[in-house]
């Protein structure tokens, strides 16, 4: 798996290449990490990713890794509360039930992006952990948060965390310098 634009974080990007080279990606995936980490960046690498029909995944040139890079591709829904406590309702999660047993439009699989899932009411996480329980074929549930402790254990039993750890200086510099060669390095 390709993972431009997110820098440092070499063991989840080694987890989550094995994954997809193994073609184990497992239904549901927790992105755990501090504010500014790159959880939301990495999901979006992730859904294009998984709706990508080229060789190396993300492509960026096949026809879905573009719709998805312009966030207008059709099996890639967006969901996140305010950031509020519990302001991701339960009603936002019934409806993504209903919507999951649909088919695929155009990619091989359906990718919801759950962001700051720890904001999800307890009757949200139970909602959710129905289809948890028993996922349709082709569909990747894929939650944000900052903590896994605010996620139910149920919940969190039945996706893989993926731990997203903050850049050091060092790796900042070197993607901002290989990201603006013409900008000078101080």
């Amino acid at each position: 798996m390709r993972f431009e634009g997110f820098a440092g974080n070499a063991r989840a990007k080694k987890q989550l290449s094995s994954l997809f080279s193994s073609g184990r990606l497992p239904h549901a995936l927790i992105l755990e990490g501090n504010e500014g980490t790159g959880r939301r960046t990495l999901a979006e690498l992730i859904a294009r990713a998984a709706v990508c029909t080229g060789e190396d995944k993300p492509c960026g040139i096949c026809a879905g890794c573009v719709k998805a890079a312009a966030g207008s591709h059709p099996d890639i829904s967006k969901i996140s509360g305010t950031g509020a406590a519990r302001s991701f309702h339960v009603d936002v999660i019934r409806s993504i039930r209903s919507d999951a047993y649909i088919k695929p439009n155009e990619a091989n699989t359906k990718v919801y992006i759950l962001a700051e899932a720890d904001t999800m009411s307890e009757q949200a996480q139970n909602a959710l952990l129905k289809i948890l329980e028993e996922p349709p074929e082709r569909v990747l549930f894929i939650l944000t948060c900052r903590s896994t402790t605010n996620l139910l254990p149920t919940v969190r039993s039945r996706a893989q965390t993926v731990r997203v750890e903050e850049v050091s200086a060092q790796e900042a510099a070197d993607f901002a310098a290989q990201q603006l060669p013409d900008t000078p390095r101080e």
